[in-house]
């Protein structure tokens, strides 16, 4: 049985290593990294993220997720909100 649950990406319980990563971003942060992984699953005809691929990319892909946001690396984006 499949079963989807649609909720927003702010709202997500990260655990492990994805959780520190969820700690440096904002409310604002989670809104563009939601609709730029919603139009890459909407280009990809691939289906949603499990919650494990979630949670693996804020742990494992923290450069991607900061290019989402406009920085080079995850250590650039760290640089910018710990000045």
């Amino acid at each position: 049985m499949k079963i989807v649950k649609e909720m927003s990406l702010s709202d997500f319980e990260f655990w492990g290593g994805a959780k520190e990563t969820a700690y440096y971003l904002t409310t604002e942060d989670f809104d563009t990294i939601e609709q730029s992984l919603e139009y890459e699953v909407a280009a990809s005809g691939e289906y949603p993220y499990t919650e494990t691929q979630l949670n693996d990319l804020f742990c494992f892909e923290k450069d991607y997720i900061a290019q989402i946001l406009g920085y080079a690396s995850w250590s650039g984006l760290i640089n910018d909100r710990e000045d």
